[in-house]
């Protein structure tokens, strides 16, 4: 009986495949700004901590009704510099983010930053007396 063998080498790649979307999580650094804010600069508003399984490049995503008064510098969301901040026409400012892996996209975070109101027209009286001195034994009925 003769045996015959032979030995082969074999080498497998595994390749990644992108199969699960990125996480997002939110750290507020501010809730509320006064109308008043100095906006010369921009201003940190909050902090996002994102996460892939697959380790894939993130970007974000800014969306909703404010998203023009916001920027992200890195993971931090920012108020823009020059933001216009108005309590009377726009007392809440909203904005939604988001990171996308190219292939999926994250869970949303909707961030609402409050404009406290400054008093820039405080109410005034104009007060004409009509009557400056009275005598007194005068009829005042």
């Amino acid at each position: 009986m003769i045996f015959l063998s032979n030995q082969i080498d074999v080498s497998l790649t595994v390749t990644d495949v992108n199969d699960n979307a990125p996480t997002l999580a939110y750290t507020p650094a501010i809730t509320e700004i006064s109308e008043g804010a100095n906006t010369t600069a921009a201003t940190p508003v909050g902090t996002f901590t994102p996460d892939d399984l697959d380790g894939d490049t993130l970007t974000y995503s800014l969306t909703g009704a404010d998203a023009a008064l916001f920027q992200m510098n890195g993971d931090t969301l920012q108020l823009i510099t020059g933001a216009a901040l108005e309590f009377e026409t726009n007392p809440v400012l909203d904005v939604s983010v988001v990171v996308t892996d190219g292939t999926f996209v994250s869970n949303q975070i909707d961030v609402s930053l409050t404009v406290t109101d400054v008093i820039v027209n405080a109410p005034s009286l104009a007060y004409s007396p009509a009557i400056t001195e009275i005598s007194e034994g005068a009829d005042t009925s």
